[in-house]
């Protein structure tokens, strides 16, 4: 690689890192939230207290299922976990 052509890649690097810079800021700042919310720690858990953020917004994960060995009688394999 020559010495322009490194020079060109760290500015282009640069500037995409500033245009998404901008980007999360933009958006953070256009949110309209009054209420920011505060981090509240209770135990060992952290629990996001306020902010705009309601319940119906966040994703829904994959159901556990209700008997941990049904899975294996089955013969499928859990996520994460390695037959051997």
């Amino acid at each position: 690689m020559t010495r322009s052509g490194g020079t060109l890649s760290l500015i282009a690097a640069l500037a995409a890192a500033g245009a998404l810079t901008f980007t999360a800021v933009y958006t953070v700042v256009q949110t309209g939230c009054a209420d920011q919310g505060e981090i509240v720690q209770r135990g060992s858990v952290l629990e996001l207290v306020g902010g705009c953020v309601e319940h119906g917004d966040l994703p829904v994960g994959p159901q556990q299922p209700k008997d941990p060995g049904a899975d294996q009688a089955e013969g499928k394999q859990t996520p994460g976990k390695i037959r051997p």
